[in-house]
């Protein structure tokens, strides 16, 4: 479970190390851990919440502006900062147990409203046996990609995994050992509302009945690890499988007639399936990384991942949506891959290479007539007729460099290009049917 528990720190603190956090004593052996964050950024369009979640709107044609695309932003920050509370305590039924706590001050989802107001993001214990584990309470998901992407200074960055809520959810996670190398791990979490507007399931606190998914989410993941070709900071030769499966409900408006008014509704399925891998080509030697190469990334492939599951930006539009007809309910399938590499030219300066891309297959109707982003990403025109607001492919590429200055700091600057293009035509009246954002970013590390 040890290890379990250092990916989940990682995931915590965006950090590949966390033996530097000071020690505490509270009733059992307490160690205090976290990070300040001050962000500076700058994109050339309107782009979310400091800048650089949010999917690129249409970009404006000669004669019409789309004001989403159109003004640059600047973001500065320090709401990505965080606490932890690691916690070894007592022996229970022979398994030693522990407890995470931690959180961050980005706000759920980072709207401009609670940006800065703390949110609670891991309150789990685990008890381990060794070759088996439980870990319960809120947790990061089991789904998603390896977490290099802390790597990415971007807040919420592409790709299924991140500081997001969910994958961040209470539930029973079980990890069996098979020697050395193997472990296979089966989650069930809380089901989750529809993450878009006020239907969300809010640190799983209790849903809208009307929204909440009718099925728990059912999560598995295999994983291999091993020192056959070294080891690069953290990280060894990974090659793993994950699954997720879950329902979303959908309401259909009431149906009203002079005897009583009927309301009906869909579960909609939401799955995913995951390949991951990370390979070190050229290890570190003794400690030392200067010169040190690895690779890691996945492929993916399910449908309506974004409905109650998230997968961060790399899910744009992929929400379901109603075709004409009473609960004719229609939900995308989304296929994409990821990538990242690093290099270490010292053992302290490094760089990051990432990229991410995604595809949305939807219906003809729906990329000509559904507008899931607002007006942002389509126009009426004057027969009323939307002109195709869908996203059908999304990528991103993005590169840092990375100085540790000494265990306590680190200095990143980073540049990424985020591409959205969008379904149907927007002909000669309307936006254009791409969006792109460039964002310039620098973040100052203290960890603690």
């Amino acid at each position: 479970m040890k290890k379990i528990v250092v990916i989940m720190l990682a995931l915590t603190l965006a950090i590949p190390a966390v033996s530097f956090a000071g020690s505490a004593t509270s009733r059992w052996d307490l160690t205090i851990g976290g990070d300040i964050k001050a962000d500076f950024a700058y994109s050339n369009i309107a782009a979310g919440t400091l800048g650089l979640d949010a999917v690129p709107q249409r970009a404006s044609q000669p004669a019409w502006d789309n004001l989403t695309n159109k003004y640059p932003t600047t973001a500065w920050g320090a709401g990505e900062s965080t606490f932890n509370f690691a916690i070894r305590g007592p022996d229970a039924w022979g398994a030693k147990t522990s407890a995470l706590l931690s959180g961050d001050f980005v706000g759920f989802w980072a709207t401009t409203a609670r940006y800065n107001s703390f949110d609670l993001m891991n309150a789990n214990m685990t008890f381990d046996w060794g070759q088996e584990a439980v870990n319960i309470g809120q947790q990061i998901s089991i789904f998603g990609m390896l977490p290099t992407f802390g790597l990415n200074i971007d807040w919420g960055s592409e790709g299924f995994g991140g500081k997001g809520l969910p994958p961040v959810a209470p539930g029973i996670w079980y990890t069996q050992k098979f020697g050395k190398n193997f472990r296979a791990m089966f989650q069930v979490q809380g089901p989750q509302g529809d993450t878009s507007g006020s239907n969300t399931n809010v640190g799983g606190a209790p849903a809208n009945s009307q929204t909440e998914g009718p099925i728990p989410y059912l999560q598995a993941s295999f994983i291999y690890e091993s020192p056959a070709c070294g080891k690069v900071g953290p990280w060894d030769l990974t090659i793993g499988g994950d699954f997720i499966y879950g329902q979303q409900k959908n309401t259909n408006n009431a149906v009203t007639t002079a005897t009583g008014s009927t309301i009906t509704s869909q579960d909609v399925d939401e799955w995913g399936a995951l390949l991951k891998a990370l390979v070190p080509i050229i290890p570190e030697h003794n400690g030392n990384k200067t010169g040190a190469l690895y690779f890691d990334g996945d492929l993916y492939y399910g449908q309506n991942l974004s409905g109650g599951y998230y997968g961060s930006a790399g899910a744009p539009g992929g929400m379901v949506y109603q075709r004409p007809g009473l609960g004719n309910w229609g939900s995308p399938v989304l296929w994409g891959y990821q990538f990242h590499g690093q290099y270490f030219v010292t053992d302290a300066f490094s760089f990051n290479g990432f990229y991410f891309r995604s595809h949305i297959k939807q219906s003809n109707w729906a990329t000509t007539y559904i507008n899931p982003g607002g007006s942002g990403n389509s126009l009426v025109t004057a027969s009323g007729i939307t002109t195709g607001g869908m996203e059908n492919s999304y990528y991103q590429y993005a590169v840092n460099a990375m100085y540790d200055v000494n265990p306590a700091v680190r200095l990143v600057l980073s540049y990424s290009t985020t591409v959205a293009n969008y379904a149907g035509n927007s002909g000669v009246v309307g936006y254009e049917n791409t969006g792109v954002r460039h964002v310039i970013h620098a973040a100052a590390y203290y960890f603690f």
